[in-house]
């Protein structure tokens, strides 16, 4: 559960890891995740992403050892 903004960091990632995030937003408002330099969200470079009141599935869906490719979805409950 989540309220306010939040900062992505990793460490020792490995070419083709694949990383799932559930997040719960329970704030009632908007909230901006901030994401690794050189990372592309849905193919769209990115630096923040927006994490809507609800339930969201970002994925981590690819590394290659310098660009971080994350998946969005929004999840209808």
């Amino acid at each position: 559960t989540s309220t306010g903004g939040r900062t992505l960091a990793f460490s020792n990632l490995r070419t083709g890891d694949i990383t799932l995030f559930r997040i719960n937003n329970t704030s009632g408002a908007t909230i901006t995740l901030t994401l690794p330099s050189n990372s592309y969200v849905d193919g769209v470079s990115a630096a923040t992403t927006d994490i809507a009141t609800g339930r969201s599935i970002l994925s981590l869906a690819g590394y290659d050892g310098t660009n971080y490719f994350f998946d969005f979805r929004i999840i209808k409950i």
